[in-house]
């Protein structure tokens, strides 16, 4: 397991993507980085792989697993959200870049990913506000299959790490079924 900071030199605020202006490349340096340093001499395959994030991560992490399907075959969301928050013009307002980064557009990639979408009970921030219901709708209208689940709490670390047992017994039992990767 690795948690990576997700914040720029030059976008505080990253969206875990490579800036526009390839100021902060922070995609890159979860797929090209991050993941072969964990894995070293034992490196994994898509169905052994997972992402988790929380907030600005489950975006993130929503949005490198669409992109990147063949590197990750698991993604936890926690209180994410599924479309563009930009406050720090990571993606410097460009229409194409915007939609490409939007997993809420992207609904195809996310095919043969196993998703699970958690969400709280207590007050959201903004930008994640009814996102976890609205997301899990939009992949069942597109057919893409998601595990959704909602639990006390509020918008904060603690919450995240109550859920820690829920996201582990969904991943387990993902790499349960690996051994038949056509499950997913």
């Amino acid at each position: 397991m690795a948690a990576p900071d997700g914040n720029g030199v030059a976008h505080p605020d990253t969206e875990w993507a490579d800036s526009e202006n390839g100021e902060d490349r922070l995609e890159s340096f979860v797929t090209e980085v991050v993941v072969p340093a964990v894995e070293g001499m034992h490196p994994r395959d898509r169905y052994h792989r997972a992402i988790v994030g929380f907030p600005m991560g489950g975006y993130g992490a929503t949005n490198l697993t669409v992109w990147h399907p063949k590197l990750f075959g698991q993604l936890v969301s926690i209180a994410g959200y599924y479309h563009v928050d930009d406050p720090d013009g990571v993606f410097g307002g460009v229409p194409g870049l915007i939609e490409a980064n939007s997993p809420d557009q992207n609904l195809d990639r996310a095919r043969k990913i196993r998703i699970m979408l958690l969400g709280f009970e207590g007050k959201d921030q903004p930008p994640a506000r009814g996102e976890v219901a609205r997301f899990h709708e939009l992949l069942e209208r597109a057919g893409v299959p998601s595990s959704i689940a909602y639990a006390p709490g509020d918008h904060d670390l603690s919450y995240a790490l109550d859920q820690w047992p829920t996201e582990v017994a969904f991943l387990e039992d993902g790499w349960e079924e690996a051994a038949d990767a056509s499950l997913y």
